[in-house]
């Protein structure tokens, strides 16, 4: 939800980066476009997850960009305390 509301992603688009490992914007913020791209492109490997998210193709790296982008303007305002 953080992630929604704070970064503007659409529920889908959140619910993937939580399932890739990403769960607060300061997080998002800090994440090499690279190794994001590997992450999704990782977990969008199985069959299952597909139908749900779509190809690779959907999450070109302009587009992870923006989520860094938008998550970097104020990193950490919303963050989680990790335990």
């Amino acid at each position: 939800l953080t992630l929604q509301c704070y970064v503007g992603l659409t529920a889908s688009d959140a619910s993937l980066l939580v399932a890739c490992g990403v769960d607060d914007p300061q997080e998002l913020a800090y994440i090499d476009l690279s190794e994001l791209h590997r992450r999704i492109e990782y977990y969008l490997e199985r069959e299952e997850h597909l139908g749900r998210y779509g190809a690779i193709s959907r999450y070109e790296r302009s587009r992870l960009s923006r989520w860094i982008q938008s998550a970097s303007v104020r990193p950490g305002l919303f963050a989680l305390p990790r335990n």
